[in-house]
């Protein structure tokens, strides 16, 4: 004598996908919380300027240069022939982006002059150039 029918025995075959999405949103949100703050881990000590507004970020571009006169685009250290090459390629791509330029308060003018220099031989028009507020930290 049987118990059990045949009916109760059957093998779920399907993969439940709920939990699987549970994590792809939860690793979407963290990497939409985090990729901002890696533009700032680049060591620049901003000037300060007293009439610095907040505004929006736009998209583009982040050109920095550290102490050491070494030119970042975004985290990548560049040399001015890559920087031209890749902003050349960004306004083929983005006709409007826009470039923000991130210089150390210690770094010589001459570096931020020549990477304006590009910026402007490439035909960016759109370059916003980074500074804190009086009160604003670092």
């Amino acid at each position: 004598m049987r118990r059990f029918s045949k009916k109760h025995l059957s093998v779920l075959a399907e993969i439940n996908v709920t939990p699987l999405l549970d994590l792809a949103f939860v690793l979407l949100i963290i990497f939409i919380i985090t990729t901002p703050l890696f533009e700032q881990a680049i060591g620049v000590n901003l000037a300060k300027a007293a009439k610095a507004e907040q505004q929006k970020v736009p998209r583009g571009r982040t050109v920095s240069i550290d102490k050491a006169g070494q030119i970042h685009i975004d985290r990548s250290p560049v040399d001015l022939d890559t920087l031209r090459t890749s902003m050349r390629a960004l306004i083929v791509e983005t006709p409007d982006a826009a470039v923000l330029v991130r210089v150390d308060k210690e770094q010589q003018f001459e570096k931020f002059v020549q990477v304006l220099d590009v910026l402007r031989g490439c035909g960016i028009t759109r370059v916003g150039i980074v500074a804190l507020s009086e009160g604003q930290m670092r």
